[in-house]
């Protein structure tokens, strides 16, 4: 493109190329001959101005003007006569003059002018074929931009090796971005922001990442339950040193609170202390602790004293080992509704295993006259002075198990107000407390009632373990 917008073809600019070299070499000389053509006007303006004063000279001596006159007309004719002859050399011959102070020219033959041969000469052509069809363009843009929040990790002992646990969320801020965008054929090039201007700043993301092997191996957090594998004392710091809190029970759980090198603080019973890592263990890497944990709290309150208005804690699967195969149990009553007891339990919040011992003790393993024609192994209802007819009759020993279940649950086992069962509460007309020998003072009058229901218990319960 020249300077008036308009498009130039490539043979035109490489001819621009080549007048300008040319032009060069010319001036270069042009300036050589001025310099040679100054020094001959000098000589000749000296020889001019002796003439003239000679000719002052001899003004008035008339053979000396003549001769002035004659050389003066005969200068004149040979000037014009020169210049006639450039003219006419400068039309037929192509040759160029200079202008000077009097207007003498200056021949310079281009012929004599060599150029320089270029061995890494630019192919134009080339380059304006490859750009003709180049558009570039600049995009000048102000928006609202994302900030990009930053993660900080934190190392964390109260977690397993490598989890990562994120405390506080990230979000993204906002920016307004003033900016200059270059394409070139459509295709994005570059950008160059200028300004920046932060409208809401991020909010950065915190991750702890954990570092404790302990909580890896035993696959726990904090919180969590563990085991004891032997009875361990718990003390008031994390040394031998430190003073006895409790004792606590071979296979009981208790509750991690922090680590402490080889030590864990941990709560037992409501109360904080510290226990050695290497007595502990977790239901991932000991599968059965658990079943033990359940079996030994059972049998550590299964004892004469025990509270029977609770449940015991057994499972159906419990029941049915506790009642199944026993040799007394000739006719398979008891065997046949060890569901039926459990099922009391749940329902009535009392020990199902309490009353399966009355039932056995009264009936003598089912074996009664009124437990096999009545249905009744409680011999309930039954006085005295006339037991079989007094005694209640069910249609079946599931309907008897129920019936005294709840008997047990709102006279003898609850004080007044206790909820037992929906909506009904307990009477606690026979309440003398919730231990088998408090329900003998007022359900038998048999002394010894307490101590036999319990043997039968205990039997029940050792068939458990």
């Amino acid at each position: 493109m020249n300077n008036n917008g308009t498009s130039r073809q490539l043979p035109d600019v490489f001819k621009e190329l080549q007048q300008s070299r040319l032009e060069q070499e010319i001036n270069s000389k042009l300036n050589v001959n001025k310099a040679k053509t100054s020094e001959k006007k000098k000589k000749s303006r000296e020889k001019l101005s002796q003439k003239r004063e000679d000719a002052y000279r001899n003004m008035w001596n008339p053979n000396e003007t003549r001769e002035v006159l004659n050389f003066s007309v005969k200068k004149a004719a040979i000037v014009t006569m020169g210049i006639c002859a450039v003219v006419l050399t400068v039309v037929s011959k192509n040759y160029i003059f200079a202008s000077l102070e009097e207007d003498e020219p200056v021949k310079v033959d281009t012929s004599s002018i060599e150029f320089e041969a270029n061995n890494n000469a630019i192919n134009l052509t080339q380059i304006v074929t490859e750009n003709a069809s180049v558009v570039e363009a600049k995009d000048y843009i102000k928006e609202e931009r994302e900030i990009p929040f930053e993660t900080v990790y934190i190392e964390d002992t109260s977690l397993q090796k490598e989890e990562q646990v994120v405390s506080q969320e990230g979000t993204n801020g906002k920016e307004e971005v003033t900016a200059i965008k270059s394409y070139k054929n459509g295709e994005f090039l570059e950008e160059n922001i200028i300004a920046r201007t932060t409208i809401v700043e991020p909010v950065k993301s915190v991750v702890h990442t954990g570092t404790s092997e302990f909580l890896t191996t035993y696959k726990v957090h904090l919180g969590d339950v563990l085991y004891v594998t032997e009875e361990t004392v718990l003390r008031d710091k994390a040394s031998d040193t430190g003073l006895e809190l409790a004792k606590i029970k071979q296979y009981y759980d208790v509750k991690l609170v922090e680590l402490a090198g080889e030590w864990c603080k941990v709560t037992y019973n409501g109360q904080n202390g510290f226990v050695k890592n290497a007595v502990l263990t977790s239901s991932t890497v000991t599968p059965g602790i658990i079943e033990q944990n359940r079996k030994q709290k059972i049998f550590e309150n299964a004892g004469e004293n025990m509270s029977v208005n609770k449940a015991s804690g057994l499972t159906v699967e419990d029941f049915k080992k506790a009642l199944s195969n026993n040799p007394k149990d000739t006719n398979k009553i008891f065997e046949q509704n060890a569901e039926a007891f459990y099922n009391v339990e749940q329902k009535y919040n009392v020990n199902g295993l309490f009353i399966a011992a009355i039932g056995i003790n009264e009936s003598g393993w089912g074996t009664s006259n009124i437990a096999l024609t009545k249905k009744n192994l409680f011999g309930y209802g039954a006085y005295d002075h006339d037991p079989y007819n007094s005694s209640y009759s069910f249609e079946t020993y599931e309907d008897g198990i129920d019936l005294v279940a709840k008997v047990m649950a709102k006279h003898y086992l609850n004080p007044v107000g206790t909820k037992i069962y929906g909506e009904e509460m307990a009477t606690g007309k026979y309440y003398n407390g919730p231990t088998i020998s408090a329900v003998n003072i007022r359900y038998a009058t048999d002394t010894e009632w307490a101590k036999k229901v319990f043997t039968y218990m205990e039997y029940l319960y050792n068939k458990i373990k």
